[in-house]
This record gives structure tokens, C-alpha cells and sequence, in this order.
């Protein structure tokens, strides 16, 4: 009998897609089957996640022909829901390579939402704080990303801020400074930033994707922390009480604080990284860190 629920994963060999995955094959068990593209042959071939419910597929979302090719050439009609998770993401880099942000994450998006309606299939887009009043390429296109993915009501956005434990995050390489250099770099000692494990995001796009009403949504009560205070626990976990802390600045495109939200969005104030109420201390941001994927 074949799976009823039936699911495309853009960027489906990145630390979202590969925690996604095993989240919809744990819940939806044997009634599930799953799509996956990306378009480097050598993270699929390392792909952690070996399941007959899973094919993968080499695609490029910008090349609107490649990803029909691997998405629509299946033995079914369309999808339940295609989790748009594929994008370029590293904010300094792509100051430099607006054209290559905006060909991948606006591009891209327009090329799976044409596909999408094609399908009639609702489109799940993972998207950023940065998106919020947004100061660099990165949140630009994001920005219009979502704008883009909610003219369909059925639709859905998932917001979110810093995702703990993903590739190219902060705690990999602040994990690998501190342990071979006893070395951190902080850009302000008062920059704060929103926190939430991988494991968290992965259950909360899934959830939404699958289940939740068309539109944007964010985690509720998404705690923050100054990045100091990440630093200084970090450095505790890993039992090293003494390094140097270099202050390299606020670079190009940074922002003190991020927001969730705007006033004009949920009607009477802004959500701030900020916030005294969302911001928790050293303790608690090692509760975070203890929930992340990446081992200390």
C-alpha cells in the first residue's frame, strides 16, 4: 500500500534536512515516504539517513528544469507538503555575492512555488530572525522569500532565530576555538541573539508543515541570550576556565539585537533579542547548548 503522506525536502543533506528526516520517518513511521534534493553529490553519498522511505535526488532550485526533473519525475501527483529548507545562508559572504543570494534564495523560492502550484502542493520555507528589519542580503532575501511564499494562504513561513548545532553556526567553531586555541571571538559584549537547538526547529517546521494553518509561524517563548554568555558556557562545558575573549567588532551587516517580529505584524510592539523577559542566563543558556546535536 503506498504512504499517504508523501513529502519533498529541498536542502534535505544540510543538519535541518537530515534532523526533518528523521523526525517525519520516527512520527509518521511507515506511512511516509520522502524526496530529498540537494545538489552535492558528496553529502548525499554520506547521508546519515539510510532508509528505503528516502530517495535522494541531485537537483539545482535555480535551474528551474533540473529541479522539475528530480521532484516531479516520481510515480505520484505532487506532495503533501514540500519543505523548502535549500539556501545560502552565510550572511558575511554573500555582503559580497548579493547576485548569487538573490539567484539561490529568491530565484530558487519563485522555482519551487511555480512547481508547487503546478502540484497543487502547500510549501513549508524555513526562514530567519534576519528577515526582520532586515540589514543585510541575507535578511533581504529572506524578507521577500516569505513574501513570496505567503501570497498562497495555504501556505506556511516558519521564523525562527540562531539554530544551535547546525553546520556554520556559532558552536561548532566556537567548540574547536576553545578547545585548540583557548581562544573565543566576540563582536559586542552586549549583542544578543535568539537560541533554539536543532532537534526543536526540526519538530517545530515539521509540525507546522504538516499540521499547522497556512501563514507564519514562530516557536512561541523563544529565549535569548547575550553572546557572551553563550561564550562563557560553552567554555564551562568543556571544563576550560581560562581563555582569551578578542573583541573583533560588530561586522558589516550585524545587528545589536534581532527581532521575531515587527509592530506591524503582531499589532502593538516589536520582539527583541533584548527583551528582558525573553533573555535567560549562563544556567540557562547551557540547558540550550545541552539540546543542540553538536557535541561538546
Amino acid at each position: 500500500m503506498q504512504p499517504s503522506n508523501r513529502v519533498l525536502i529541498t536542502g534535505i543533506t544540510g543538519t535541518l534536512g537530515t534532523q526533518l528526516t528523521k523526525y517525519l520517518l520516527e512520527t509518521y513511521e511507515d506511512d511516509i515516504e520522502i524526496v530529498g534534493i540537494s545538489r552535492d553529490e558528496q553529502k548525499q553519498n554520506s547521508f546519515m539517513v539510510q532508509d528505503h522511505r528516502v530517495k535522494l535526488k541531485l537537483a539545482d532550485i535555480r535551474n528551474k528544469d533540473s529541479l522539475y526533473r528530480a521532484a516531479m519525475g516520481q510515480v505520484w501527483e505532487g506532495y503533501d507538503c514540500i519543505f523548502h529548507l535549500a539556501a545560502l545562508k552565510c550572511a558575511p559572504q554573500l555582503e559580497d555575492n548579493p547576485h548569487e543570494a538573490i539567484a539561490t534564495n529568491i530565484t530558487g523560492t519563485e522555482n519551487i512555488l511555480d512547481m508547487a502550484r503546478e502540484l497543487q502542493s502547500r510549501v513549508c520555507f524555513t526562514s530567519s530572525d534576519k528577515a526582520v528589519y532586515p540589514v543585510n542580503i541575507y535578511g533581504m532575501t529572506k524578507a521577500v522569500g516569505e513574501k513570496l511564499v505567503l501570497a498562497d494562504p495555504i501556505n506556511v513561513v516558519c521564523r525562527y532565530g540562531n539554530v544551535l548545532g547546525s553546520r556554520g553556526s556559532i558552536l561548532p567553531s566556537l567548540v574547536k576555538s576553545l578547545r585548540l586555541h583557548k581562544k573565543a571571538h566576540i563582536t559586542d559584549p552586549e549583542m544578543t541573539r535568539f537560541w533554539l537547538p536543532i532537534e526543536d526547529v526540526a519538530a517545530f517546521v515539521a509540525t507546522q508543515g504538516m499540521d499547522g494553518e497556512g501563514g507564519l509561524h514562530i516557536p512561541p517563548h523563544m529565549q535569548s541570550s547575550a553572546v557572551k554568555d553563550l561564550i562563557h558556557a560553552t567554555a564551562e562545558l568543556l571544563n576550560i576556565p581560562a581563555f582569551e575573549l578578542e573583541n573583533i567588532g560588530v561586522r558589516p551587516g550585524e545587528k545589536m539585537h534581532e527581532h521575531l517580529e515587527t509592530r506591524y505584524e503582531n499589532g502593538h510592539r516589536d520582539i527583541s533579542s533584548g527583551d528582558i523577559e525573553r533573555l535567560v542566563s549562563k544556567d540557562g543558556i547551557k540547558e540550550i547548548i545541552r539540546g543542540s546535536v553538536c557535541t561538546l
